[in-house]
């Protein structure tokens, strides 16, 4: 059985077909983050994704969360939202 997967930079998240999504929680826009414009070497941990400094597009807020999850086609998303 293999073991669990550690992720701790964008690059990670990429070679393992992670995705990242932002959700804004005072607009409720929400988007995936293109990771293939983000530095390979960035290391998301200690900050952890829910720490990371983002702004939502659409309001401003800054009480933004984060959800990761298994991308769905071959390339890595870019941004998208209602």
């Amino acid at each position: 059985m293999p073991g669990p997967i550690v992720i701790a930079t964008v690059a990670d998240f990429i070679a393992h077909r992670q995705s990242l999504t932002a959700w804004c929680r005072a607009c409720n826009h929400r988007g995936e983050i293109d990771l293939t414009k983000l530095p390979p070497d960035l290391n998301l941990y200690p900050k952890k994704p829910k720490r990371l400094p983002v702004v939502c597009g659409k309001c401003g807020s800054r009480d933004v969360e984060f959800r990761v999850g298994l991308v769905d086609s071959p390339g890595v998303g870019g941004a998208h939202g209602p």
